[in-house]
């Protein structure tokens, strides 16, 4: 197998003419083709690219399969195969190279930007800390074990699409090697048995059922009495369990959870939990990723000021119940679509209108209050609370919109058709309480009126 860009000495071979489309490593295998991938995953400008792997010796085993899997974007047989691979996966970014790397969660978003399709999965790897983990936010130089996935999704960039597995976890080291051991209630000891004691109701004593036989039979090795009828002569006490260290007898031991990485021990109620599961890009991490605001996934805002969706549905439904509780108390909402010219289709007007995009995304904050709001679901599709705002106010602020789409910065998109749709407080007397339901039948309400 012959790969006509590779260079002399190197591994790697370069896809694409003009810019970098993406990188083969040949030559490899095992663990020094794992070692290669990880290398290039860290790459902290092109570590989201494309990675193939050329075909070479049987496929890899072991833990290092599994992990290749989910490193590489596959294995090719010659450089027209990784070249159309990676065209696909540029394609769903219209072609955008710059991409956000400055962090690893933005260089992750980004990476899931090219493959939508694709879902971040963690590893089982029982010489991993917490057993479970996550090779691709190691390579993209995250923590492994996947702590800032659940950040991430609660910002509504990323969701979880399967619970893969319940993780209990040592409050000492965050280790999930753990081993629960049987002990004594009274002294801590773990030198305990399992003991059948009989009771003998003449005298009270109680022991080993061992230490009452006698000659075959049953008798009280303290008064000597003869012990044969259950529940008239004797009986056996609940207390099944016999501490060898202080001789106390009990009914259930107590469990204690021991880590075999620090050596911490506590109750099992101590541990704490984590889940494994497996993620993929909502609409607004993809926004985020295209528009270059993923590298501030951490902020309650993201560079143009917009809210993230779930915190924005979340002040709607505070304002709601505000508006419910107090009569003098309204808001409005607004939901501006977007519809893209046709040439959008081409891949120059891809480029042209994802730039009508950002113009507008980076221009609509500077037209709004200091106590409105704004996020986007869909690439097109903008919203906006005004909290004690009517349809004075947001006639207004969309007037003065549509004056500068007409004589502003962002004049030459005129081809651009912008809808709007308000929504007054005073109209959810039609409408369910729930945020989640009021942008809803706006947005059913617009699409109705699109069709019509």
């Amino acid at each position: 197998m012959h790969f006509s860009s590779e260079r002399p000495g190197s591994n790697l071979v370069v896809i694409g003419d003009d810019e970098l489309d993406g990188l083969i490593i040949t030559g490899l295998a095992g663990e020094a083709l794992l070692d290669a991938v990880r290398a290039q995953r860290g790459d902290p400008r092109h570590g989201y690219y494309p990675l193939f792997a050329a075909a070479s010796g049987p496929p890899a085993d072991g833990i290092h399969g599994p992990e290749l899997e989910l490193l590489l974007d596959g294995i090719v047989n010659d450089e027209e195969q990784a070249a159309a691979a990676a065209t696909e996966h540029w394609r769903q970014v219209g072609g955008q190279h710059a991409l956000p790397a400055s962090t690893p969660e933005a260089r992750l978003l980004s990476y899931l930007a090219l493959r939508p399709s694709r879902s971040l999965a963690p590893l089982r790897d029982w010489r991993s800390a917490t057993v479970y983990r996550y090779p691709l936010l190691a390579a993209l130089g995250a923590d492994e074990n996947g702590e800032s996935l659940s950040v991430l999704a609660a910002r509504g960039l990323l969701v979880r699409r399967q619970l893969v597995e319940r993780l209990r976890l040592c409050p000492g080291c965050g280790g999930a090697h753990l081993l629960f051991v049987d002990t004594c209630p009274n002294c801590g000891r773990i030198d305990i048995a399992a003991d059948e004691s009989i009771h003998c109701f003449r005298c009270g004593h109680v022991e080993s059922q061992g230490r009452f036989m006698s000659d075959g039979s049953l008798q009280c090795p303290n008064c000597r009495t003869r012990l044969r009828h259950i529940g008239t002569d004797y009986d056996r006490p609940l207390e099944h369990y016999l501490c060898r260290r202080c001789g106390d007898r009990f009914t259930e031991p107590d469990v204690v959870a021991r880590c075999c990485i620090c050596s911490h021990e506590c109750h099992p109620e101590m541990l704490t939990t984590r889940e494994a599961g497996t993620y993929q890009l909502t609409e607004y991490g993809r926004m985020s990723a295209l528009d270059g605001s993923a590298s501030d996934a951490f902020q309650r805002f993201d560079a143009d000021r917009y809210l993230n969706p779930e915190r924005f549905a979340h002040l709607l439904d505070w304002q709601i119940g505000i508006t419910r509780a107090h009569s003098d108390c309204r808001f409005a909402l607004i939901l501006i679509q977007l519809s893209l010219p046709l040439a959008a289709e081409a891949a120059k007007g891809r480029v042209e209108a994802r730039s009508m995009l950002r113009d507008l995304a980076e221009r609509l904050p500077e037209f709004l209050g200091e106590a409105d709001v704004c996020t986007r679901t869909r690439e097109t599709d903008f919203w906006i609370l005004l909290p004690q705002g009517d349809s004075r106010g947001a006639n207004a602020l969309l007037d003065r919109l549509q004056r500068e789409l007409r004589t502003g910065e962002t004049r030459r998109h005129s081809d651009m058709a912008v809808s709007a749709r308000v929504l007054r407080s005073a109209e959810l007397r039609d409408v369910d309480n729930e945020a989640r339901a009021v942008m809803d039948h706006l947005l059913r309400t617009a699409e109705g009126t699109a069709n019509a």
